[in-house]
Order: structure tokens, then sequence, then C-alpha cells
């Protein structure tokens, strides 16, 4: 080709691959907001089932499986996390049971052999609600939500900017991408998610890399990276009432390892409000009379610190009974 000819095939390409773009945007921009509130409604009434596995502990540790039954109605989550403890004879099953609701948040655990449940945190605070989403919530919500959060509550977000959005095609199905940041905390957190138009714009995969201060240099003069990132893939199942069901979730942690829900069942029946109270687990209903945290953790504690507060009180409560790897 001429040199003539490149520059009138450039001239005659490159405003297409703009209006491709600037269309892409336009399509995210005009119909998720829309599919996203359908998702969000549909699944606000949900309850099922599936195991979680944890890459980082061992197999023959009790974090490293645990079965999860859950339920979401009338603005309330409940999930009731069962974890098979070996001991010196019969393997033994320690639960523990988180409900959110509006403003408030609970959970309970149940030693191995104890008949009742023992209150663990009444309207937790800042910590232990990031600990529930990410032992469950975030993949609960993972076919709308980016780490728990909807992606239409980021797209609210101050300093919200869609970046680019552009087709792309991925195991035969043509599927969108979408590139966009949002102020935090006085930074920049990024946002890419591919989205799939023709199932209801249900997430396919995440990446959220949120900004964090970047530590002072140490001895060695190393500095700790500015980003933190979190991914994940979402794979399908059957659909249930035309909607995709989520099948796997598997998060990616920032230390390489692996988080991941392998849901049983899905089903869209109701669950009855009762069924979200204190009084359904035979205890009183502390919640409503708690105006107050229970505890004074701050905020900023990670999520991983409260998980194993939980953890090590209830194996402390099994003492010599059980012996754990």
């Amino acid at each position: 080709m001429s040199r003539n000819g490149i520059v009138v095939f450039a001239l005659f390409w490159m405003p297409s691959l703009a209006s491709g773009d600037d269309e892409a945007k336009a399509r995210f921009q005009n119909e998720y907001p829309e599919a996203a509130k359908k998702l969000e409604q549909r699944f606000s009434q949900v309850k099922g089932s599936g195991v979680l596995t944890d890459s980082r502990v061992k197999a023959t540790h009790p974090l490293s499986r645990q079965v999860a039954k859950f339920a979401a109605d009338h603005e309330h989550e409940k999930v009731k996390l069962e974890r098979v403890i070996p001991g010196a004879g019969k393997a033994q099953k320690l639960e523990i049971v988180y409900c959110a609701g509006p403003g408030t948040l609970f959970y309970l655990t149940r030693a191995p052999g104890a008949k009742e449940f023992t209150v663990e945190g009444i309207n937790a605070n800042g910590a232990d609600k990031a600990a529930y989403n990410t032992l469950f919530r975030r993949f609960l919500r993972a076919n709308y939500a980016i780490t728990g959060v909807p992606v239409t509550v980021l797209m609210n977000r101050p300093g919200y900017r869609l970046q680019d959005a552009e087709k792309i095609v991925k195991d035969g199905r043509s599927l969108m991408r979408v590139v966009f940041d949002f102020d935090s905390n006085g930074s920049k957190n990024m946002v890419t998610a591919v989205f799939d138009p023709s199932a209801g714009w249900p997430l396919v995969s995440s990446e959220y890399r949120m900004a964090r201060k970047a530590r002072q240099k140490t001895e060695s003069s190393n500095t700790k990276p500015s980003w933190l990132t979190v991914a994940a893939d979402v794979e399908y199942g059957e659909p249930l009432d035309g909607y995709a069901m989520p099948r796997r979730v598997i998060f990616h942690e920032p230390d390489h390892e692996t988080l991941t829900c392998e849901f049983l069942g899905w089903s869209f029946k109701p669950t009855p409000i009762e069924e979200f109270g204190m009084a359904y687990f035979n205890m009183p209903d502390l919640v409503s009379s708690a105006n107050q945290p229970k505890y004074t953790l701050p905020y900023w504690l990670a999520a991983a610190t409260s998980i194993a507060l939980v953890l090590g009180i209830a194996f402390w409560r099994i003492g010599r009974r059980s012996a754990i790897s």
C-alpha cells in the first residue's frame, strides 16, 4: 500500500475506533443502571447454599472448607457457616451465624455439642461488618457488586468518571469491558469490570484497585506498593426465571491466594422476616435494645483481625475437646 493509501486508510479508520468507544460508553451509561436495578431487586429475595474454600490454609484446617446456608429478604441478609473440626474421636461441627439488616448486624457461634448459640456481637462495628463482607456478602452479591458494594453505588461516589468502554469477545460471548474511577479518602480508586449485556448485564469479572498510602521506606529502602488490588471471576450455571445464576465465584486476594464459593443451589422463594431475628435462634431480641455498638474496636481494623477474634473465642471454648490441625 502506498503512503497516501495508508494516510487515507488511517483517516477513515481512526474515527471509527473513537466512535465505537463512544458508542460503548453511551450504551453502558444508558442500559446498565436500569439492568443493575433489576438484578439488585431480584437478588434481594433469594436463598440457597454453597461451599466456601480458602487456598491460604491447609486442607485439614477447619477454615479450608465451610458449608454456607444463606438467605436475603426484607432488606436483611443472613448466612450460617458450618465448619468441620477434626477431633480425637468423631469430627465435630462449629457453627457461625451472621445476620445483617439496615443499620444492624449480629453474629453468633455454636460450639460442637452445644445446644444453644452464644452471642459474639450485637450491632457490630465497622470491623465486624467488614468481616461479614469478606466471609460471605461479596460472594452473595458478586453478580452486581464489586467486593460487596453494588456497581451503581460506586458510580454515584464523588469524582466518578467513566474512562473507557469497549466490546470484547470471550469464549464466544460478546461482552463489555468498562473502566471507571472515583474518589475515596482523597485518592482515586479504579475499577475494571467485564459485563455480559446479553444476559442482563451481570458481572463476569472485575478488578478493584484501591489506593493506599505508600509506607515510609524501610532500612533496606523498599516500599510497599500504593495500590491494593482485589480481582474476582464469576462463572454462571443454568438460568433461573430468566436470570443468570452464579455457579462459582473466585476472589483473587493481594497475597495471590484465592477464596472460592461453589454455589450448590439458588431459589427466589421468600424468607419470613422472623428468620432474620435473634428469636429465631432461641435468643432474646438484643438487637433492638442495643443502641450502641458492643465493641469499641476501631473501624480501620482489618476484616481478617475480626474473623480471627471470632474463631479464637470459638476454638478456645472447644478447649481440649477438639484438636485443630
